[in-house]
């Protein structure tokens, strides 16, 4: 009876491993697909499209490379803050690009955060001209409080969430690096060439 039930659970695992290789090769072909198509995409002009497919493709396996060429296709379609947030996202995923592209990110990013940040300038000016010559109510709002409540990182349960948090990123390092050995990054990934004109 105990040899029928080990046997039956030695098979058991062995179809589902054999399921989950599958499951895994399936995955594999689908980043394909995506990625492919959104290339094609991506040449053919079709921004949209190629945006749409290049971002089902980084739902399957989150490549750096892939939020760097989504950030080029919202470049392409005058989208500079969606532009911006994918290659900032790039260089988060990527902490050490290669030279050439860090080259230009470090060009692009700061240029496309001055134009951005350009028409919001002028209305934060008038903003605060207007501030100054406000009202007491108003100048009393920006006065720092003297309440005898003790600073934020001196209160019991400050340090609980730190340390909760650290524990969280802990977890999830170490689980992120058991998923990452666990897949095979492509060779075959291009990244779009980076132009910093829109």
């Amino acid at each position: 009876m105990t040899l029928r039930l080990s046997n039956s659970l030695l098979v058991l695992f062995c179809l589902v491993g054999w399921l989950g290789l599958g499951e895994r090769e399936a995955c594999a072909d689908d980043f394909t697909d995506h990625y492919n198509r959104g290339m094609k995409l991506y040449e053919d002009k079709s921004y949209e499209e190629a945006v749409t497919e290049l971002q089902k493709a980084y739902e399957i396996r989150q490549l750096p490379r892939l939020l760097l060429n989504i950030g080029t296709v919202f470049r392409k379609m005058g989208k500079a803050r969606e532009a911006l947030s994918y290659y900032e996202l790039y260089l988060k995923a990527e902490p050490n690009p290669p030279r050439k592209i860090r080259k230009e990110l470090d060009e692009f990013i700061p240029a496309t955060r001055a134009l951005l940040e350009k028409p919001s300038s002028t209305e934060g000016q008038g903003g605060a001209s207007a501030s100054s010559a406000g009202t007491p109510a108003s100048s009393s709002k920006s006065a720092p409080s003297t309440s005898s409540e003790p600073p934020l990182y001196k209160r019991p349960w400050f340090w609980g969430v730190v340390g909760g948090a650290v524990g969280v990123v802990l977890i999830a390092s170490i689980a992120g690096g058991v998923v990452a050995e666990q897949r095979r990054i492509p060779g075959d990934i291009q990244i779009i060439q980076l132009q910093l004109r829109f």
